[in-house]
């Protein structure tokens, strides 16, 4: 792990516990499971910034492991959550992927080559 990640990790569980510019500190309920910190489903997407129902696809897709508490409710330890920001792309400062590049298939919008 390089310093850039590390920062970002801290500077996004800093936001989240203190609040970022304008916005109050966010309230998560953090579980234990087998001494580990863990969120159910709402509180780790919000840890991670998508939606819901993005996590459970990444769940059920196996990008980011889950287990089941006794209830039988979703569980995701923080330490998979952080891993899953680890894997990544970078992003610059304007917020764009330097990781990513669109595929081309040589057709045009509209089926038409």
């Amino acid at each position: 792990m390089t310093g850039h990640d590390e920062s970002i990790l801290d500077r996004r569980k800093k936001e989240l516990i203190e609040g970022s510019e304008g916005t109050e500190p966010t309230v998560m309920r953090v579980i234990t499971v087998v001494n580990q910190a863990a969120f159910l489903v709402r509180d780790a997407a919000h840890y991670l910034g998508i939606s819901t129902n993005t996590l459970r696809k990444k769940s059920d897709l196996g990008l980011i492991p889950s287990r089941r508490d006794q209830a039988g409710n979703r569980v995701f330890l923080l330490a998979d959550l952080d891993g899953y920001l680890k894997r990544l792309p970078p992003f610059d400062k304007s917020g764009k992927s330097l990781g990513y590049q669109p595929v081309r298939t040589g057709r045009r919008k509209g089926g038409k080559q």
